[in-house]
């Protein structure tokens, strides 16, 4: 009896030790995860380099350090009414869903009937983070967007070896000015931060200290804005899904030939004829019955409508999370359509505002299923990242076909006219 009350106490106390344990980790979790406020509005910086030493500087730091705008560095003011304009939109995969990537959130079946599921949460090596970054700025010196929207961009995280992806991104697109000592401008938002995650068991997912959402610009932005879009708060989803928001960007629009867009002159278009409003934004995929999409994409809804009725131009991009019309069955593969991929309803757009179908939507899709790794002809496809524009914007868009090399996403290119 002795000895089975010894057992008995060793019992115990391991249970005791073990809840106490998993109590803290819990604590700690909660505690290194806070709800980021809402109407952020200290996440515009700016940078510029200098053409004839190729040495780089900060314009504005957040808005705090008050480095002036050097000598030369000039920026255009202004977007003008019927000119054409490029931009661009891409979720890139915090550097790591290369072709041999499958995420550990993501399920599916094949049409023989067969179970997937992803197992990796982080980059198999900093060098592949490192290729997969060169792949982003290697398109935005080819395609030289003016405006250029990014999705799962980590400034500091454990699953993408702590490369700093903002600072190489801003960076290149600084140095794509080369022509001229011409600043640009961005604007980061985080949407995902937590304390050391200990699961997938297999592939931690660890610290993520800061990703976010990312807008770069060439023109100058009067203005940008953190908006928080609903999560779901329940445990532990709260600590795998994002901090969701999407970010509001304000871009001076002159009228017509008063509008700088060369950065070569002073940039003054005299009285403004409105903004141009873009919006960058990644809404949540594991969404079960697509409620909390439907609540993100009410809110967004609402702020687009209201910019709009200002009399203001919008483009919003982004990763939506939500198959485009047509996109759900469109691409031959060997598996079935997974879980996540609903189709969106272009009925909750407000009035005014439509969907821009790429012109290769019908060969080209833009995000792949991650449960298994890419390999053509097999993985699921459909069409999630694109723009959605108001009508006193004509728009064409093009899906990019990388072979889902580096990210798991394919970019969206835009070319619009401020009517």
């Amino acid at each position: 009896m002795l000895i089975l009350g010894k057992i008995l106490r060793v019992i115990i106390a391991f249970v005791i030790t073990v809840v106490a344990i998993c109590g803290a980790y819990v604590i700690y979790l909660n505690a290194s995860s806070p709800r980021i406020s809402d109407n952020d509005e200290n996440i515009v910086s700016g940078r510029y380099v200098d053409a004839s030493t190729g040495v780089g500087g900060q314009v504005v730091s957040d808005g705090s350090d008050g480095t002036p705008v050097p000598k030369g560095a000039l920026i255009p003011s202004a977007m003008a009414t019927g000119k054409a304009y490029r931009a661009l939109t891409w979720n890139i995969g915090y550097g790591a869903n290369d072709s041999g990537f499958s995420f550990f959130m993501s399920e599916g079946k094949t049409v023989t009937g067969d179970s997937t599921r992803g197992l990796m949460s982080h980059a198999e090596s900093e060098k592949d983070v490192k290729a997969g970054i060169k792949s982003v700025t290697k398109l935005l010196e080819k395609r030289d967007p003016d405006i250029a929207l990014f999705q799962e961009v980590d400034k500091d995280a454990g699953r993408s070896f702590h490369y700093n992806e903002y600072e190489a991104i801003a960076g290149a697109f600084a140095e794509n000015r080369h022509n001229a000592d011409i600043s640009v401008m961005d604007a980061y938002a985080t949407n995902f931060h937590t304390g050391w995650l200990l699961y997938p068991p297999t592939s931690p997912i660890g610290k993520v200290g800061d990703s976010g959402l990312l807008t770069v610009s060439r023109y100058m932005m009067d203005g940008a804005v953190r908006r928080s879009l609903p999560v779901d708060g329940s445990f532990p989803a709260k600590f795998f899904d994002l901090d969701r928001c999407f970010t509001v960007t304000r871009i001076p629009v002159g009228s017509g030939a008063d509008a700088d867009d060369t950065g070569q002159g002073s940039g003054d278009t005299g009285e403004p004829k409105g903004e141009l409003v873009v919006i960058n934004v990644h809404l949540s995929t594991y969404d079960a019955g697509l409620k909390m999409r439907s609540e993100q994409m009410k809110v967004l809804a609402g702020a687009m409508k209201q910019e709009y009725e200002k009399g203001n131009w919008v483009i919003a991009g982004g990763d939506w999370s939500q198959c485009f019309k047509g996109s759900k069955v469109a691409f031959k593969g060997r598996m079935e359509v997974p879980k996540w991929a609903k189709g969106m309803s272009e009925g909750a757009l407000p009035d005014g505002f439509a969907v821009v179908g790429a012109g290769n939507a019908d060969i080209v899709a833009t995000c792949r299923d991650t449960s298994i790794p890419w390999t053509a002809g097999i993985g699921y496809e459909t069409i999630t990242d694109g723009w959605i524009v108001s009508d006193n914007i004509s728009a064409t868009a093009e899906n990019i076909d990388t072979e889902y090399k580096h990210t798991a996403h394919n970019p969206v290119a835009l070319t619009f006219t401020l009517k």
